[in-house]
């Protein structure tokens, strides 16, 4: 058995095999880019795409788990419930909950007059780690941040480690990827201060000062934020640290930063 569809007034259906191989396909890069689709796992993640802008292609749940359907009426799309074990293949954690949903890719527009309408931006350069990306989104979502950049070759936003890192936020905030900073820095409007952190760096966060229009540069964790940011940067910061670790989490160190970044004052 392939997968029954759930749906008022439908008939009966199955997942076909080329369907779960499709979706099983969705794991790799290359079958998210051609198909333009994604998986998303868990019910809060599975939510937060409902309840957004983002289209649902269908949701898929575990045979074990059927008494949590009825929980999601809300979705006008097809519901599908499949064997326990077909599910857990489909899916990328390695403890699966008990839901997944396929949901088209969606093309960010309107970047100009989003840079035009934004005060605060936080921007990913070259952040590879899927787990710290997602949890970057995350934050700035939580935190109402304008707009989401990933520079320089950042992991891939719809892999499903960032995608499960982020909790929903990667459907609460735009998210614009650039291939360099040279083209992210053209298209900033230039009323915009660029604050990138750097541990090398002899200003303390708490001494540059606040500007209407922010951004805020967190880069790799290994190598910085690249030679370009560094050079046009209004401000170098370091997040003073008193005790003896060489360096915080860049997701930390984003988290600690975008605090500083929405509350007034220095």
């Amino acid at each position: 058995m392939s997968g029954d569809k759930i749906k008022s007034g439908a008939a009966a259906a199955r997942l076909s095999a080329n369907q779960l191989k499709l979706i099983h396909s969705l794991k790799q890069k290359k079958y998210r880019r051609k198909h333009g689709l994604f998986i998303v796992e868990g019910e809060h993640t599975v939510a937060a795409a409902i309840d957004s802008d983002w289209q649902v292609e269908k949701i898929i749940v575990k045979a074990s788990a059927e008494n949590i359907i009825p929980q999601w009426t809300r979705f006008a799309g097809e519901i599908f419930v499949i064997p326990t074990k077909e599910f857990d293949k489909l899916a990328d954690s390695r403890t699966p909950q008990d839901i997944m949903a396929i949901v088209r890719v969606k093309e960010p527009t309107g970047i100009s007059e989003r840079l035009a309408g934004a005060s605060r931006i936080a921007a990913a350069d070259g952040i590879a780690d899927p787990g710290n990306l997602g949890t970057m989104i995350r934050t700035a979502a939580a935190f109402g941040f304008d707009l989401f950049v990933c520079l320089n070759d950042c992991a891939e936003i719809y892999n499903p480690k960032t995608v499960r890192a982020t909790q929903g936020g990667i459907f609460a905030i735009p998210i614009w990827e650039v291939d360099s900073a040279i083209d992210f820095r053209g298209r900033l409007p230039a009323d915009f201060k660029i604050i990138a952190f750097a541990a090398d760096s002899r200003t303390p966060l708490t001494q540059v000062p606040k500007a209407d229009k922010m951004v805020l540069v967190f880069g790799n964790e290994i190598r910085g934020v690249c030679a370009e940011i560094r050079k046009t940067a209004d401000y170098l910061a370091k997040i003073e640290q008193p005790g003896k670790v060489e360096s915080l989490n860049v997701a930390v160190a984003a988290g600690i930063g975008m605090w500083w970044g929405i509350n007034p004052g220095r």
